[in-house]
């Protein structure tokens, strides 16, 4: 029946394979929680837990398959991390959190297939990052979060297709912005990406992704802002063929070259409508 500790909470070391309805009563914690290094495969709890003083964490838990509770937790002093659970399929759906001081990751979660459970997540005081989680498909669970206060790192994600829930981000609040190596993404074109790279708010990153996708240029064409639609010269059927990707032009102002041996057809340019 604890109801606060005035220092940190740390679950750690060889355990039973079940944890549950861990600390029912405790409502704050002035530290941090770290649920990190222990054997438990499932762990629950925390039920009434509204704020921590510094991080929470989920890290570095070789049998971890699910982690349930905290639905109360509405704030965190610090970081909120979780990582290194090659066996996490579900964490807690922190439906309640708001505001987290500090970077946010999720990071090397072998069996994680979502990055969901932030619905009501409006601030990230630091960095969020997701990257090196190769099963996960979507990251649609921050359509309430509106500032952050640093990079960006989407990265190293095998099957990831989608970044639609990072849309609402104020793109002034983007320091830097690092999309690669995700080679199934085919939505970035969401409003926070769009207007960052076209107002050139920082450093951009942005390569190894699905087709389309590939480069900064690229984005801006998929965010429906067409590129470099002047003197346009196509040196083979490739560059013919990837046109609508990298111009994304209907229209041209100046001149239109195409000179390459191996063009057998126009078909890429049958969205233009005028050029000249």
């Amino acid at each position: 029946n604890v109801a606060s500790v005035t220092g940190n909470v740390t679950i750690t070391g060889t355990m039973s394979g079940t944890l549950s309805n861990l600390f029912p009563a405790m409502t704050t914690v002035g530290g941090y929680v770290a649920l990190s290094g222990n054997t438990a495969t499932s762990i629950s709890g925390f039920a009434s837990l509204i704020s921590t003083g510094a991080g929470f964490g989920i890290e570095g838990n070789a049998n971890l398959v699910t982690v349930s509770g905290f639905g109360n937790l509405a704030t965190v002093g610090s970081s909120l991390g979780i990582s290194s659970n090659p066996l996490l399929t579900t964490y807690p759906s922190f439906s309640n959190l708001t505001s987290v001081n500090g970077d946010l990751f999720v990071i090397a979660n072998t069996a994680l297939t979502s990055v969901s459970g932030f619905g009501s997540l409006n601030t990230v005081n630091g960095s969020l990052a997701i990257y090196s989680n190769p099963n996960a498909v979507s990251i649609s669970a921050f359509q309430n979060l509106t500032s952050i206060n640093g990079y960006v790192n989407m990265y190293d994600n095998a099957v990831l297709t989608s970044i639609s829930g990072l849309g609402n981000i104020n793109p002034a609040t983007i320091t830097y912005l690092y999309l690669y190596n995700n080679p199934l993404l085919a939505t970035c074109n969401v409003a926070s990406v769009c207007a960052y790279i076209a107002n050139a708010g920082g450093p951009i990153y942005i390569f190894g992704n699905a087709f389309g996708r590939e480069n900064a240029t690229q984005v801006l064409v998929s965010c429906g802002t067409p590129q470099n639609c002047t003197d346009i010269t196509l040196y083979s059927q490739a560059q013919i063929d990837a046109f609508p990707v990298n111009y994304g032009c209907t229209s041209i102002t100046g001149t239109l070259t195409i000179n390459g041996a191996d063009v057998t057809n126009l078909d890429g340019l049958s969205q233009l409508t005028a050029a000249g």
